[in-house]
């Protein structure tokens, strides 16, 4: 016959809408987050949906590309496919690519609010559980997983893939860290998924994941080996001494061998791990091999280190300076799937180990740079640098020092790969700052702890007291204004419960504590989001440009003074790009454009004059973009110039050019001061446009 705790029927307690209750309750505090964050993150992507990067646009060809069948311009060695792969459906199903993409980011945000919820989790196990209550015990859970929703929320205004892999990697780091890593096998292939999944969102994620889970399986081995002779060594006979089952000689004969079989788990393990990665990355590494005739992973590193790598240079600036005639089959040179994006002759070189090691060193420092511009007490920084020390200190209890030892690892790896190329983007490391968030909530739940065995220990070391003659115990603690009357267990004579009283100063302090760091971490994601959300869309001058250039019938290829105005501005206009001009001449420009094939000049918040005044040029006018600050003026480069153009009587430019220079003259600003382009271009003079 069975009971409620073991029913003989294990389906009856599926039905059991009991069952689901408990589920949501044990999640409910997650549930609430992410419809707050979902709420909000909503919010931002519509006010974000016109903010394009160069790498976005990549993206949403790519899933253009797929949606229309075209697999050839879909494949890219430098941008990996799952964030193309993800919005893919949604294009399919008729939404924009831009659109679809930033559908999709708001979901890589949950995810990674999912992630850090888990991690926070798994490190909550190893420390900073408080018993006082199922929610109170989860509150530096929660906390963590609150911060780490605002910080997604931050994160999700950018229009890259940082976000998904950082996702992703908070979960492999979740699962790795579990202790069925050498005990399952089922459960070492799912890390081994999990890290195929970050490749497919980055390529940075392989070397990470080919580091960091060979070290940690080495890791989880140590802990492993060090929990079972700690359980051996508590086991004892009756009369006090240790049980011994064997001689010295088969003791020894019996630890070797169990070493070896600890040791063929960890290989067994890793093996399963590199299983799970190859089969899911294997699929994508068959197309780029087939496609570059090699076997390759991904050319993303390659370029990246011959632009920004050691003895690099200006070779980033260079390989975006210059007209480029764009192919007939790609909207420009540095978006071609076909093609090799163009690499300077100053790209970077082999360099010594001193300047290898002394560029990582910068690299470094900058790196904690963006740790200590994390939050605003930088609590990031403490954290990390009490990972270490935690881990010393930990050291005989295994498990909760391997927990250590994972996360710090992950950082480090992390770290320390980017720091031997370049660290100037704080994008890279939001997967590290999600982590150290984690890790420092999981150091206040320690606090907590720790006040706690002091008060355990001082209430058997002391007896009670009593409180002075007219005093109660809510008095006592009326400066904090938290406690109701009678909530300490006093009695009416006076005298009170001393547990209680400490009890309540324990939980006061850990609550003071707790609140701190959530304004350290929370105060700048929701200072960034609310002027963002306070200022007008992102990205919405390109669009606004774009419209305007196609009211005046311009199609393109387009040449601009910024590139990346340009590229996007091409992107809304439909048309091809040919780059940012290296002349600075008008003379120079016309005839670097018309090598180029570039057919239309936009000058972003620049003077114009020289250009209107160049008889190689055909001014189209220009527009003062309300609200956002930025000017745009366009000119067309005339299709053939045979020598000057008729020269008035009085000498000079032609009429018409000689008043527009006079007019730009008369309202030239004072010094420093902004042209009102609007006001000047509505005066033009006639045959101007």
């Amino acid at each position: 016959m069975g009971t409620d705790r073991h029913p003989q029927n294990p389906k009856s307690e599926i039905r059991n809408p009991k069952w689901i209750i408990r589920v949501i309750r044990g999640r409910l505090p997650l549930l609430l987050i992410l419809a707050a964050y979902a709420a909000l993150a909503a919010a931002v992507q519509v006010h974000c949906a016109e903010l394009l990067t160069s790498d976005g646009e990549c993206y949403l060809r790519m899933a253009e590309s797929y949606a229309k069948g075209d697999f050839r311009r879909a494949v890219f060695g430098h941008w990996s496919p799952l964030g193309a792969w993800m919005a893919t459906p949604l294009v399919v199903a008729g939404m924009a690519p831009r659109v679809a993409l930033r559908v999709m980011i708001g979901l890589w945000g949950a995810l990674a609010v999912v992630g850090a919820w888990r991690l926070a989790g798994r490190l909550g196990n190893y420390g900073f559980q408080i018993p006082d209550s199922r929610l109170k015990s989860a509150m530096p859970r929660v906390a963590a997983t609150a911060c780490a929703a605002l910080l997604a929320l931050e994160f999700s205004v950018d229009h890259r893939v940082d976000l998904l892999l950082a996702a992703a990697l908070l979960f492999y780091l979740d699962a790795v860290m579990d202790e069925r890593l050498l005990r399952s096998r089922r459960w070492a292939l799912w890390v081994g998924i999990l890290g195929g999944i970050a490749y497919l969102a980055k390529l940075y994620a392989l070397p990470f994941f080919a580091a960091h889970f060979a070290l940690t399986v080495l890791a989880r081995a140590w802990a492993e080996r060090g929990s079972r002779r700690q359980g051996e060594g508590r086991r004892q006979t009756s009369d006090g001494r240790r049980q011994q089952c064997e001689d010295d000689c088969g003791l020894k004969s019996e630890i070797g061998n169990r070493k070896s079989a600890m040791l063929r788990g960890a290989a067994l393990a890793w093996g399963l791990g590199a299983l799970g990665f190859m089969v899911v990355a294997a699929p994508w590494v068959a197309v780029l091999s087939a496609k570059y005739g090699r076997l390759t992973f991904g050319t993303a590193a390659a370029t990246s280190y011959a632009l920004v790598g050691p003895g690099s240079g200006e070779a980033r600036k260079e390989a975006i300076t210059g007209l480029y005639r764009p192919p007939a089959d790609a909207p420009n040179v540095w978006q071609d799937a076909l093609r090799d994006p163009p690499i300077p002759k100053t790209a970077a070189e082999q360099v010594g180990l001193g300047e290898k090691l002394r560029i990582a060193g910068g690299n470094a420092v900058r790196i904690l740079g963006h740790i200590a511009r994390l939050d605003e007490f930088r609590l990031g920084l403490v954290a990390l640098g009490l990972l270490p020390v935690a881990l010393v200190l930990a050291w005989r209890d295994r498990e909760r020092a391997f927990a250590y030892a994972a996360a710090l690892l992950a950082i480090g790896i992390f770290c320390g790969g980017y720091a031997f190329i370049q660290a100037e983007n704080a994008r890279y490391f939001w997967f590290v700052f999600l982590v150290l968030v984690a890790v420092a909530f999981h150091f206040v739940g320690l606090v907590s702890a720790w006040l706690r065995r002091r008060m355990a220990f001082s209430d058997s070391a002391r007896p009670g007291r009593r409180l002075p003659e007219g005093r109660t115990p809510n008095r006592q603690m009326s400066g904090f204004g938290v406690l109701p009357s009678g909530s300490l267990g006093g009695t009416s004579g006076g005298a009170e419960s001393p547990k209680a009283i400490r009890e309540s100063e324990r939980r006061l302090a850990a609550a003071l504590l707790g609140t701190v760091v959530v304004i350290s971490f929370g105060f700048h994601p929701v200072r960034a989001v609310g002027g963002l959300l306070r200022r007008p869309p992102p990205g919405c001058e390109h669009r606004l440009a774009a419209e305007w250039l196609a009211a005046k019938g311009v199609a393109g290829p387009l040449a601009s003074s910024d590139w990346h105005d340009g590229l996007h501005t091409a992107y809304y206009l439909g048309g091809k790009y040919a780059g940012s001009p290296r002349a600075t001449s008008p003379a120079a420009i016309a005839a670097e454009m018309r090598e180029a094939g570039a057919t239309v000049l936009l000058v972003w918040d620049s003077p114009w004059a020289a250009f209107a005044a160049e008889p190689a040029f055909e001014a189209l006018g220009s527009v003062d973009l309300e609200g956002i600050g930025r000017h745009l003026a366009a000119f067309r480069l005339r299709a053939e110039v045979k020598g000057a153009l008729p020269t008035p009587r009085s000498g000079g430019p032609p009429r018409s050019e000689s008043r527009l220079q006079a007019e730009w003259e008369r309202r030239r600003p004072p010094e420093g001061g902004t042209p009102n382009w609007l006001a000047f271009w509505a005066a033009r003079p006639e045959g101007v446009r």
